[in-house]
């Protein structure tokens, strides 16, 4: 999932396809030769986070509504400098804590190392572990 917390002026890169089925909350890149979103797989590439409108409240927790399908119009998000992100879609999450750094890793999940996004706050999406990340830019 993905949640705005501090938006300095992140837009939409617009309404564009995915390549793959995908999961709300992880890192994109824009791929211009095909005009598709897919998943970014270092911070180089990554230029924005990922997310779609619930388009139904059926289901039981909010991790129910994380799938955008193959061939979908999809929202995303531009990376802004200090802009701040809530997101569950972070390997190792649970022994997250705030001032960890985090990069782009396989299949645009975060991961603990030295990149370009910093932990602001351990948080939850319904019953799921989430954190906010700011983007160092």
């Amino acid at each position: 999932m993905l949640q705005k917390r501090i938006d300095l002026g992140s837009i939409p890169l617009g309404l564009y396809k995915t390549k793959d089925e995908m999961v709300k909350g992880r890192l994109v890149k824009f791929n211009q030769k095909d005009e598709l979103l897919e998943y970014a797989t270092s911070d180089a590439e990554a230029n924005a986070f990922i997310t779609l409108r619930i388009e139904t409240n059926a289901g039981g927790d909010i991790k129910d509504h994380d799938k955008i399908a193959k061939g979908v119009r999809a929202v995303a998000y531009t990376l802004v400098k200090d802009n701040v992100w809530s997101t569950t879609e972070v390997d190792g999450i649970d022994a997250l804590k705030v001032g960890d750094k985090l990069t782009c890793g396989a299949e645009g999940k975060l991961a603990k190392g030295e990149g370009k996004f910093v932990v602001t706050d351990v948080t939850h999406f319904g019953s799921f572990p989430a954190v906010d990340v700011m983007y160092l830019g």
